[in-house]
């Protein structure tokens, strides 16, 4: 399928999942219900096949959730993936926007 497009935009599948402290200090407590996680079901393959992927922010859910995406491209892509990316970013301002702490 990459063959004939230069890049495939996939959602992350769902809004960000919280991490407790110890997750967020480098520890792998608690991290294995999210395994099953949908976003990560979106993200994995891209990392298995070896193809490059940009992450990017593209919205807030209603309670101010940060919302993602990312653009998957052929390998060997990493300069073009940049560039669509700084293009999405100057369409857009979801780079700009902080959540609610």
């Amino acid at each position: 399928m990459l063959e004939t497009v230069d890049a495939v935009a996939l959602t992350a599948g769902g809004m960000a999942f919280p991490f407790g402290e110890a997750i967020q200090r480098g520890g792998l407590e608690g991290f294995e219900p999210f395994m099953g996680n949908v976003a990560m079901q979106h993200t994995i393959p891209a990392d298995f096949a070896g193809t490059p992927a940009l992450a990017l922010p593209c919205g807030f859910t209603e309670n101010g959730i940060p919302l993602g995406m990312q653009f998957v491209g052929r390998l060997r892509s990493e300069a073009m993936l940049c560039r669509l990316g700084y293009a999405y970013e100057g369409a857009t301002n979801w780079h700009e926007r902080q959540p609610e702490v």
